[in-house]
C-alpha cells in the first residue's frame, strides 16, 4: 500500500552567487524521508537522474534572464517512488544586495500528467501506423520483384541464394513491423476471446530480440499443445512487453539471458497456463520487493512506476495472478498464471510466414493458368501495383489493373461478366475499399474476392469474410501465398 502523506508545497528562496537554499518549510522533508536541502547540489541529489539536465537547465535560465520561469522535474524519494513537481521561480533584483530567485514547488497530479502523456503516445501510435503501413507495403513490393527476378533471370545459383536470403529477410523486417502495428491495436470496447499464449509470444519475438541489447540471449520454452486462456489480445501483449523490458532493464549492468517459459499446469484440480519471465539480471532488494506492484513505485527511478500496477490489475481482471520471486545478484522471475480456456482459440493467424521453399523456379512448373481467366487487380501503392500486375501476366491471367477505388469501380461496370477473380487493396483513395467490396459482392457474377492489407489492425479475417470477400491476404504477401489462392479459386 502506498503510505499517505501530506502534500509537496512549498516556497523557496535561492541565492544565485552562493547556491544557498531557504524553504518556507521544513516538515514535509522528514515524511519524505529526505535530509533538508541547505543548497542546490543537494536539493539536485533528489532530482531523477533523467531530469537533471532540465534542472540544470532551468536554473541557467533563472539566472541569467528576466521573467518568470516554470519547468516540471521528479523527485525520487529513497523508498524509489517519483513525485513529479512543478518549479516556478523568477529572478528578483534588491537595491544594493545581490539577486534572489524566488520561487514555488508543488506537486503536481500524476494522473493529469499520465492522461497527457497517454495522449501523446496515442498520437505517435496513430502517426506510426500510418508510416509502418507504408512501409510493408514498400517491403513488398521489393520482394516481389526480386522473386520475379528470381524467375526471369534465371540466375547461377549462388545469386538466387543471396536473392532468397534477401527474401528471408524482408520477412524478418516484416514480423518486427507486425509486432509493432499490434501494439498499436486498441480492443477495449470487444469481449474477451480464446487466445493462445505461444502464438501471442512469437508474434513478438522479433520485437522482443530487438528491444534486448545484442549481448541479451532471447530465449523461448513452450510447453507442446500450450491450452488457450480468455483475454484482451492487447492486454496480454501488454503484460509480456512490460515484463520483458522490466527484466531488460535489470540487464543493463549484469546479465546476458530472458528466458520466456509457457507451460501447462494444474492448481487445486483446475487447469492453468503459465507464463514466466526470467532473466539473471541485479535482481530486487527484499525491502523493495514488497512495493513493485505499487502504482507510481518504481525500483530503479526509471519509468513512470505503472508498468507492473498495470501488469497485476490486468492479470487479476482475468481472474489471475502474478508473483515475483528476486535474488539480488542472481536475477528475477516473474510468473503470470492465468485460468486456461476450453474455447479453442478463435483468431486466424494468416499472418504467420511458412518457411517455404523460395525457388521461383518452382512457382512457374507448378502454376499455368492457360483458360484466359481476367483479373481485376486494384493497388495503389505503385511498386506492389507494377510487381504483382508483372507476376500475374506472366502466369497467363488478363490483368484489368486500378490504382484507385474510383478508376476500379469504372472498369469492373464495364467488365463485370468477363471477370474470374477479383484482387484488391482495402486503403484505397477514391472509393473506399469497404464500398468497392460491397459492390463487388452484390454482383450476380458471383466471382471470388481477395482482399489484401498492410493494416493487420484495420481488418480481420472473419470480418471481411462476412462482408463478402472469399479471403484476406496480408502484405507483404510472396507470391506462392497469392498463387496458392488464385489455384484454389480459379480451377
Amino acid at each position: 500500500m502506498e503510505s499517505k502523506r501530506q502534500r509537496l508545497e512549498l516556497s523557496y528562496n535561492l541565492s544565485p552567487v552562493s547556491g544557498e537554499l531557504h524553504f518556507s518549510s521544513e516538515d514535509i522533508f522528514g515524511e519524505l524521508e529526505i535530509d533538508v536541502p541547505l543548497n542546490t547540489s543537494q536539493w539536485q541529489k533528489n532530482i531523477n537522474d533523467k531530469d537533471q539536465k532540465k534542472y540544470d537547465t532551468y536554473l541557467d535560465q533563472l539566472t541569467n534572464s528576466k521573467g518568470a520561469k516554470s519547468e516540471k522535474y521528479r523527485i525520487t524519494l529513497p523508498c524509489g517512488e517519483n513525485i513529479l513537481v512543478q518549479d516556478r521561480a523568477g529572478l528578483i533584483e534588491q537595491k544594493d544586495r545581490w539577486p534572489i530567485i524566488s520561487g514555488t514547488i508543488s506537486e503536481v497530479a500524476l494522473e493529469q500528467e499520465q492522461m497527457e502523456h497517454i495522449e501523446k503516445l496515442s498520437l505517435m501510435g496513430n502517426l506510426s501506423a500510418g508510416l509502418i503501413h507504408d512501409f510493408k507495403n514498400l517491403m513488398g513490393g521489393v520482394q516481389n520483384i526480386i522473386e520475379w527476378c528470381i524467375l526471369e533471370s534465371n540466375p547461377q545459383p549462388s545469386v538466387s541464394s543471396a536473392l532468397a536470403k534477401t527474401i528471408d529477410y524482408l520477412d524478418q523486417a516484416n514480423a518486427l513491423m507486425v509486432g509493432l502495428l499490434k501494439l498499436n491495436e486498441n480492443a477495449e470496447n470487444e469481449s474477451p476471446v480464446a487466445i493462445r499464449l505461444d502464438k501471442l509470444v512469437k508474434d513478438f519475438e522479433m520485437l522482443l530480440k530487438h528491444i534486448c541489447s545484442a549481448a541479451i540471449r532471447v530465449e523461448l520454452k513452450i510447453d507442446s499443445n500450450l491450452k488457450p486462456i480468455m483475454a484482451h489480445a492487447c492486454d496480454m501483449q501488454e503484460i509480456f512487453l512490460n515484463l520483458c523490458v522490466n527484466s531488460r532493464n535489470a540487464m543493463e549492468a549484469e546479465g546476458d539471458s530472458l528466458i520466456v517459459d509457457l507451460r501447462n499446469v494444474v492448481k487445486d484440480g483446475k487447469p492453468f497456463v503459465c507464463m514466466s519471465i526470467i532473466d539473471n539480471g541485479c535482481g530486487i532488494p527484499d525491502e523493495k520487493l514488497g512495493r513493485i506492484f505499487d502504482a507510481y513505485y518504481t525500483s530503479s527511478g526509471k519509468g513512470t512506476g505503472l508498468g507492473l500496477w498495470m501488469v497485476r490489475k490486468k492479470v487479476r481482471e482475468m481472474q489471475g495472478d502474478v508473483e515475483v520471486k528476486s535474488k539480488v545478484g542472481v536475477g528475477t522471475t516473474f510468473t503470470v498464471t492465468i485460468p486456461a480456456s476450453e474455447i479453442v482459440d478463435s483468431r486466424t493467424r494468416s499472418q504467420s510466414v511458412d518457411k517455404e521453399d523460395l525457388s521461383a523456379t518452382t512457382i512457374a512448373s507448378k502454376t499455368s493458368f492457360t483458360g484466359g481467366e481476367t483479373i481485376l487487380f486494384v493497388e495503389d501503392e505503385p511498386l506492389i501495383h507494377s510487381s504483382v500486375c508483372q507476376w500475374l501476366e506472366s502466369l497467363g491471367l488478363n490483368v484489368l489493373a486500378a490504382q484507385d477505388g474510383n478508376t476500379a469501380l469504372k472498369l469492373f461496370e464495364e467488365n463485370e461478366h468477363k471477370i474470374d477473380l477479383i484482387l484488391q487493396d482495402w486503403i484505397l483513395p477514391g472509393v473506399k475499399g469497404e464500398d468497392l467490396l460491397a459492390k463487388f459482392s452484390a454482383s450476380e457474377n458471383e466471382m471470388p474476392i481477395i482482399v489484401m492489407s498492410a493494416y493487420s489492425g484495420a481488418i480481420d479475417n472473419s470480418g471481411i469474410l462476412s462482408m463478402g470477400a472469399s479471403s484476406y491476404l496480408p502484405k507483404p504477401f510472396k507470391i506462392n501465398q497469392l498463387i496458392d489462392l488464385l489455384k484454389d479459386y480459379l480451377k
